[in-house]
Order: structure tokens, then sequence, then C-alpha cells
């Protein structure tokens, strides 16, 4: 194609003039046929996040920092304060907390209950992402939009596990579609909802459900060249208003109930210091949330470079630029983009904007980028969707033929990779070469279609072999990691739990225990759960002695006795620094006529030539030691 030749998008051609530049609304279609698709979506994104679900224990410890505080709201009755083991957790807000109670309620204390909220947010965000692609571009690129999303590796775990970063992904991104779709229909009722939904992430998460948002929104409003037009839209100051009426009177309680320790301890050291300094642990280099979304993507992740290119570069695509290309063309050409370049600009601004904040956090963790998948999915849907219409096949054609060769590639090299792998599940090699064949045997035959001119029955292929591998192989792979991490917990915790003797953890963080045993456990100090106001606080691993860390300028944690003021005593990540051994835990046992200690069974060794103490059993990587003092043995 010429470069004087315009490239008239197909989605284009059937839309009329709509204001922001935008060209227009999709065709309208037949109701029912949408019904009809949507409904398909959500049943397999169901089918997806909801099969099997409640088969495997808990993980510990990330599951059951969010389990058990909602087991305990709901035994106790508290819904204001959260609570771990019973002693108050000041860690997040309620509303993953209250929503699994009310999962617990409907379905029964147990696993599946646990997940179901985290699946059926992860669900709805599919169904969103399809009805968003499908109403501005096209049913067949929001098919293949929602398939990509589902087959994502890294959003497919996310989505099973009982933690709430699948609902803060629902309430972010779902906020952003509706301020999207808002300002490009002109409905301030879209716009009302997203604040709504911005709310509601600042009631599962804190400030990042409403910052981050607020940051993505303003990037993309920067480039199109729309930014005052853009605030005055949305009417910010009326939107404030809403969000606070609906998040901000829960946190007005849980100040006033702690006497303002919850804001030192959330606000403060949950948010302020997790994104300045490292903690728990989670520290990452800078590039850490690029390579985990570049490999929990796979294997879409090879159409992103295209995607983003095609998204940036607008003017090329509209051949807005001439033989003397004026230095402001790029930006220019932001400004008259049609209804594909446009949700194309907008998802790149989602998931880059996104990489971009949590890489600039000092701490990291795995899921945090789990809200930018939608963004990805659509930017890789809208290339392929796009690719399949264009004159030329090797757009398809290359990156097709590539994967096939990766996953040929790999079902030789999988078992040599195993056998560096520590740890890794006796089976796992079986299921990964089984899912690696399928893959391949599609991905091959897919480029085969794509050469004869069979594009969508190619990428069909590729997409319907995807799901199959992640629902099928996939869960295969999940239930072996857990059965080899966590299975047999659940047994023995039980099993102890059947007397009325104290049960102890040690030297490993198990804070599952209680979830199982449904009673207080006393917790190993090397688990390092926090206890706010208390004195019993616990160390961080690796850490020879307590630095001096100061706040707004006020000094709360010094030297080696961990001086702490009476004001930040209870903070909840300050913790005295005190290097609390496997003995000071037998010490503690010992001052008990009985008890029980649950602990991995690689530390068992510590108790053998022990008076008093005996292995009673063993399942799986735990085992169960029992301490009867020898006074009171018979």
């Amino acid at each position: 194609m010429s470069s004087s030749t315009i490239n008239v998008d197909r989605s284009t051609a059937t839309q009329k003039a709509s204001p922001s530049g935008l060209q227009g609304d999709v065709k309208p279609k037949k109701l029912g046929l949408e019904l009809a698709v949507v409904a398909l979506v959500f049943a397999t994104a169901g089918y997806m996040f909801y099969t099997a679900l409640g088969d495997v224990p808990l993980f510990n410890p990330d599951e059951c920092f969010y389990a058990e505080p909602a087991r305990e709201m709901l035994e106790t009755g508290n819904w204001i304060t959260t609570t771990l083991n019973y002693d108050i957790r000041y860690t997040k807000p309620p509303l993953h907390y209250w929503a699994t109670a009310l999962s617990y309620y409907l379905f029964g204390v147990d696993e599946f209950a646990a997940r179901f909220y985290s699946a059926t947010c992860a669900a709805i965000l599919v169904a969103s992402t399809y009805c968003l692609t499908n109403k501005i571009v096209g049913m067949r690129a929001g098919l293949i939009a929602a398939a990509v999303l589902m087959s994502a590796p890294l959003y497919v775990v996310t989505g099973r596990l009982a933690i709430n970063e699948m609902s803060l992904s629902l309430f972010t991104t779902g906020g952003l579609y509706c301020f999207y779709t808002a300002f490009r229909e002109k409905r301030m009722s879209f716009a009302w909802l997203g604040y709504a939904m911005l709310a509601g992430g600042m009631m599962t998460k804190g400030p990042v459900g409403i910052v981050l948002p607020v940051l993505i929104l303003g990037v993309y409003h920067l480039m199109r060249r729309n930014f005052v037009e853009a605030i005055k839209f949305y009417k910010p100051h009326w939107g404030a208003l809403l969000a606070a009426a609906i998040s901000l009177p829960w946190y007005v309680i849980e100040t006033i109930a702690t006497n303002g320790e919850y804001f030192t301890c959330f606000i403060v050291m949950e948010n302020f210091q997790r994104f300045t300094n490292v903690v728990s642990g989670h520290k990452a280099p800078w590039w850490y949330h690029i390579a985990a979304v570049s490999g929990g993507f796979l294997p879409w992740t090879i159409f992103l470079p295209q995607a983003i290119l095609n998204a940036l570069r607008p003017e090329k695509e509209l051949s807005l630029s001439t033989a003397t290309p004026s230095r402001w063309a790029i930006l220019d050409s932001y400004k008259n983009l049609n209804a594909r370049q446009d949700l194309a600009l907008f998802s790149v601004c989602l998931f880059v904007t996104t990489i971009a904040f949590y890489s600039a956090s000092v701490s990291k963790l795995l899921s945090y980028t789990v809200c930018c998948f939608p963004a990805l999915a659509i930017a890789v849907a809208l290339q392929i969707d796009k690719s399949i219409e264009h004159p030329r096949a090797k757009n398809l054609l290359v990156p097709i033929i590539i994967l096939a060769t990766a996953f040929g590639i790999g079902i030789f090299v999988e078992p040599m990779i195993l056998k560096i792998v520590r740890g890794a599940p006796s089976n796992i090699g079986h299921i990964v070469e089984s899912c690696m064949t399928l893959e391949f045997g599609a991905f091959t035959a897919a480029a085969i279609l794509i050469a004869m001119g069979r594009r969508v029955w190619g990428i069909g292929l590729v997409s319907v072999a995807t799901l199959v591998s992640m629902s099928f192989f996939g869960l295969q792979i999940i239930s072996a990691v857990a059965t080899k991490q966590e299975r047999g917990l659940p047994a023995l915790a039980r099993f102890a739990a059947a007397s009325d003797d104290p049960i102890f953890t040690y030297k490993a963080r198990m804070p599952s225990v209680p979830f199982y045993t449904k009673r207080e456990t006393v917790f190993s100090p090397a688990q390092e759960i926090p206890i706010a106001g208390t004195d019993r606080y616990t160390g961080v691993a690796g850490q020879s002695q307590p630095p001096e860390i100061t706040i707004f300028g006020k000094k709360v944690l010094a030297g080696e006795t961990a001086e702490q003021s009476e004001a930040s005593r209870t903070l909840a990540a300050m913790p005295k620094y005190e290097r609390l051994s496997g003995e000071t835990v037998l010490t503690e046992v010992e001052t008990r006529p009985r008890a029980y200690i649950l602990l991995k069974d690689n530390d068992a060794k510590d108790f053998e030539n022990r008076t008093g103490y005996k292995k009673i059993a063993k399942l799986n990587s735990y085992a169960l030691v029992q301490w009867i003092k020898p006074s009171d043995a018979h």
C-alpha cells in the first residue's frame, strides 16, 4: 500500500460521526443474539474459573490472609475490624472479606466458598471485556479478546485464588471501561457507575483503587489531546463526592474505633511504605513486572509488540505523515482516531501505565499487574482481528509459526528443565509435555490453515486449543502443585483440633491452620505475622539488626532494642525485630502439659531424641508432632 493511501478500518465504514473525534457507534445488532453470546462467554468463563475450584487446599500464606479473616468475621459478627487468628490485622479494607463471608454463608466454609468471589469477579471481567470490544469493533474481535483473557495463565490462576487482586481488577479495570464508554458516548450514567466502581476499589485495597485508574485516564486523555474536555465532562468534584459517600464511612468508623491506629497502620504502612520500601520481603528488580506480564500472558505475548506499535503509531495507518512530516505528527494523529484505533490506544495506555506504576514501587508481587490483562487481551484481539483482514498473511502466519516451533522445541527440552527445577511435583512433567504437544499440533495446523487463506479457522483453532490446555492441563498443574505444597496440612490440622490441646506451628508460615481448626492457633514467630495491639511482634527474615525508621519526620523505630514510641507501638508493620528461633517456640510449647506442633516434614528432624516429643503423623510434606510433658506422660 502506498503512503498516500488511507487504510480505512472496517469498523469505520459502518459507523456514523460521533463526538470526541471518534467515528461513530457500531451497527445495531439483534438483542437476542447479543445476549446469547454474552451468556456463552460468561458460561465459558464460569467453567474456566469454577471447575474444581474447591478441590485443592488453601495455599499458604497468601490465600489464608483473606479466607481466614472472612471466616472469623462471619463467626464473631465483627464486620468492621478484620482479624487473623482472632488478633486485629490492619492490612486491607473489608469489601473482599465481606463478600467472602457472604459466600461462606451461602455455600458453607470451605475452599470453594473462599475462592468463589474472586472467580466470579474474573468471569464478570471476561464478559465485560467482550462487551466493550464487541460494542466498539465487532463480535469477532470481542470473542478473540475473551478467549485470550480466559487462556492467559496468570489471569486464570489469580482468578482461582482467594486473594483480592481479581476483585480489585474488576473495580479498577471495570471502572475504566465505564469512564471510557461514558466519554465516547457522552453518557454521564456510565461515569457515575465508574465512580461507584472506583469506590469499590477503594474498599477493596485502599487508595490504589482510585489513584491508578485516575492516572491511567489522565495519560489516555493527554495523549488524545482532549484532557480539558475530559475534565469538564467527568465532573470530578461530584464524582469524588459520590466515591467518598460510598467508601469513606467505613474508614471513618474504623479509624475512630481504633483510635487512629488503622489510619497509621494501613494508609501509612500498607500504602506509603509498601510503595517506597520493601515490605514483607517483596523486593524485586525494576523489570520484574515486565517479565511477569510477558510470562503470565503466554502464548499471546508474541502479538504484543506489533499491537503496541500500531496503537502508538496510528499515523502510519492513516497516512497522516507526508514527505516532510511534522515533528508533532504522532501526537497530532492521536486527535483523529477511528473507533478501533482509539480502543487500541486506550488499552495500551491502561497496561503500560499499570506496569510502570507497579514497577516504580519498591515492593512487588506477581499478581499486582493482573488488572492490566484485560487491556492486553483487547490490544492483542484488535491486532489479530485486523491481521485477519490484512491483504498479506504474514502478520498472523509469522507469530503462529514461531509459537508452533517454540512448543515443538519445548516438548524436547521440558524434561531437561524439570530436572534442574527443585521441588517440582513428580507428575508435572507428563502434564506439561501433554499440554505442549496439544499446543504444538494446534499451532502447526493453524499455520497451515492461515497459509491456505482460512485465517478465521486458524485463529479459532489456536484459541480453542489454548482454552482447552488452560482448563484441562492448567487445572492439573495447579492440583499437582497444591498436592506437593499443601495437601496433608488440612487433615493434620483437623486431627489436632479434635482435642483441646493448644496447636503451635513451627518454622513455617501456616495461616491456614486456624481456617481448618476453626480456633486460635499459637503461631510460630517465624511466620512474621504482625499482630497489632499487642507486644508480640515477629522478626524480618534475614534482618540482623533493626533499622531506624522515620515516618513523617517522627522516629518510630530505633536502635538494637527497637524502641518504639507509644503512639506507634501497635503499627502492624513495625516489628520489634526480635530474631525468635525455633528453640524459643519450643520453650513456649514446654510450658504446656500437652500440645500439638504442625510443621514441614523436613523440620521434624529437630525433634529427634528430644524428650516429650513424638512425631505421630506425616502427610505429604507436612508432619504432626505431639508434646506431652514427661511428668504427665503415662
